[in-house]
């Protein structure tokens, strides 16, 4: 089991500026997973949008990683033999599908 605390040493960013910008595509029920997950935050009283709720969930599965390495739930996901991926990561350059856009969570 990961340690809890490990989040607290990898901080997400808050309300600030952000200069760097990432395009992140995600599919209809990714998205609505996402939606879900903001509107049961804010039944708990947590206003965050969906941009500060992806910062936050990468500084959580970072944190994971690098408290747990090769058995963090990002490379137990991720390993070959993962049948989660669908098709192969690739590098494109900008105006290309997961290319170099702007970040529109």
């Amino acid at each position: 089991m990961p340690d809890t605390d490990v989040a607290a040493d990898r901080p997400a960013s808050g309300r600030e500026q952000h200069t760097h910008k990432i395009t992140v595509y995600l599919s209809a029920d990714e998205l609505f997973a996402l939606e879900h997950a903001r509107l049961a935050l804010r039944r708990y009283g947590i206003s965050a949008d969906r941009g500060r709720l992806v910062r936050e969930a990468i500084a959580v599965v970072l944190a994971d990683l690098d408290a747990q390495g090769d058995t963090s739930v990002l490379a137990r996901r991720l390993a070959p033999s993962s049948s989660n991926e669908t098709e192969p990561d690739s590098v494109s350059g900008p105006g290309q599908h997961g290319g170099g856009g702007g970040d529109h969570l």
